[in-house]
């Protein structure tokens, strides 16, 4: 199988997604997934001012917005590593909703609500926050900020100002204006790419994998009282259930 297209979550544990893994190393098969917003041209468009050092050095990432784990969740863990250009998440922390769920024979019957805290290799940390009615994703650094707004329909960037009154002020800033596009055909598009010419889909199984591995990550940190884990995770056979 030279291609394949799969949606999330790529699997309900991380010891079928080891499977998997497995499977498109040993095939040389392309992966691409159903995790679309990194093929959307607005969160190109942030990616490439974050790269271009438009907020300084980045310090922290924000997901606003409730959202189950296994549906919600992977989409948000998906974008930040993204955004913030896919360095390896070192350890993920978290609890799941109602608090007092009670994980029993490792597996859970229904997608749960949750909340997160990550910590990448380079330093960086991103947290969710259960607020907000639209899927809106910030990323702040030393210089200034830029959020996505509206589940991405539009982003602002603000950048250092002058101080007033002995306060800094963050003053909005042009950013580069895109058109819409349609993300699954981006997404079939660079794997055929990918297909073609040998290099990686830009979701490639192995960025998929681990963020799949650092979303399940979450609640094995809610089984363990809401501690760090660090990856890779040490319970593989966590199951939740997930259509």
């Amino acid at each position: 199988v030279p291609m394949l297209f799969v949606e999330k979550a790529m699997s309900c544990s991380i010891a079928k997604a080891d499977a998997v893994l497995e499977a498109c190393r040993r095939y040389g098969t392309k992966y691409g997934s159903g995790l679309l917003r990194r093929h959307g041209n607005r969160y190109k468009a942030v990616r490439k001012a974050i790269e271009d050092g438009e907020i300084g050095e980045v310090k922290t990432a924000v997901h606003f917005g409730g959202s189950s784990l296994m549906h919600g969740h992977i989409h948000s863990i998906d974008t930040i590593s993204y955004l913030l250009g896919d360095p390896k998440i070192k350890a993920v922390r978290g609890e799941l909703r109602p608090r007092d769920l009670v994980i029993e024979g490792n597996r859970i019957e229904s997608d749960p609500s949750a909340t997160y805290q990550l910590l990448f290799e380079n330093g960086v940390e991103a947290s969710a926050v259960p607020g907000g009615q639209f899927f809106e994703m910030e990323v702040i650094g030393t210089e200034g900020s830029v959020r996505l707004l509206n589940n991405g329909s539009s982003a602002v960037l603000r950048k250092a100002g002058p101080t007033v009154e002995g306060l800094a002020q963050w003053m909005e800033a042009p950013l580069a204006k895109v058109e819409p596009a349609n993300k699954t055909l981006a997404c079939l598009e660079d794997l055929v790419d990918a297909h073609e010419l040998g290099r990686r889909a830009h979701g490639d199984i192995e960025v998929t994998h681990h963020v799949t591995e650092a979303c399940i990550g979450v609640a094995e940190s809610h089984r363990q009282g809401g501690g760090w884990i660090e990856l890779p995770v040490g319970n593989r056979d966590m199951y939740i259930f997930h259509v």
